[in-house]
């Protein structure tokens, strides 16, 4: 399963589940080139988090129903597990949830420990696309916010 995969799966998963007891009412996926030809991932928008020497960008970004809290996810397919585990850690830094996605194929016990210690969501994806971990809210910090 490659990334746009994932991120399409992730995509159809949280427009019908909850993350942390709360319905996701926005939804947006990155306006990268490999994904602006798939409308099903509709609507498009680019999330820029500025961390001074360099900039990150969330494949999704979300509010939850509380009407506040916005969560970021970095998606991989079945390569790049610990780059994307690093992405999305520093997703905390602008979101108050941070969430992991990737091929169930690929995801294996260590990168969920490790995502778990860091406080980082970790999503599921093959057959079925399931919640391993769901992390605990926590205030962004204001400048990169």
């Amino acid at each position: 399963m490659n990334e746009p995969e994932v991120i399409m799966k992730t995509h159809r998963f949280l427009k019908t589940h909850t993350l942390s007891n709360e319905p996701v009412i926005d939804l947006y996926t990155d306006a990268h080139s490999t994904l602006l030809n798939h409308p099903s991932l509709k609507p498009f928008q680019r999330f820029t988090l500025d961390m001074g020497d360099f900039i990150a960008h969330p494949d999704l970004v979300g509010r939850l129903g509380d009407g506040e809290s916005l969560f970021a996810i970095e998606a991989k397919g079945e390569s790049d597990l610990i780059k994307g585990l690093a992405q999305a850690e520093l997703y905390k830094y602008g979101f108050h949830y941070a969430f992991f996605a990737a091929s169930s194929r690929a995801l294996g016990n260590s990168i969920v420990d490790i995502a778990r210690r860091k406080n980082i969501g970790v999503i599921s994806v093959g057959k079925e696309t399931k919640l391993v971990f769901s992390p605990e809210a926590q205030m962004p910090l204001r400048n990169v916010f």
